[in-house]
């Protein structure tokens, strides 16, 4: 009876060794780097860093949608490899930046702007 015992053990532990084997991720981070760098490539503001199967994800968003939208596109990239995702992605919040090239416009404004400083020469 205490050998069918010890029998009956080796095998239960045998088995659950060898599923826990088979679950885990063999992927090196430099490769699950490459995975999530194209995963996120269509978003050229945020660089992608490896450490153990945690990918941190670093760089800018226009909005916190855009933002959750790439933490699940490195979460999906490889869904075994993939501990964890820490995003430090920030938001922009300050409107994009006009720039205006009419040189006839321009002149005009700063004609304007400097009529009460007639010291100042354009």
């Amino acid at each position: 009876m205490n050998l069918k015992k010890i029998l009956s053990i080796a095998l239960v532990s045998g088995t659950l060794l060898s599923g826990t084997i088979a679950c885990k991720s063999n992927i090196s981070d430099a490769d699950l780097k490459a995975k999530v760098e194209t995963a996120v490539q269509a978003n050229p503001g945020v660089t992608v860093e490896v450490k153990d199967g945690v990918v941190t994800l670093n760089g800018t968003a226009n909005s916190e949608d855009e933002k959750l939208q790439i933490e699940n596109a490195a979460k999906a990239a490889d869904s075994k490899g993939v501990k964890s995702v820490q995003n430090n992605i920030v938001v922009n919040t300050m409107p994009p930046v006009e720039i205006n090239t009419d040189d006839a416009d321009l002149t005009a404004k700063v004609t304007e702007f400097t009529k009460d400083f007639p010291t100042v020469k354009n």
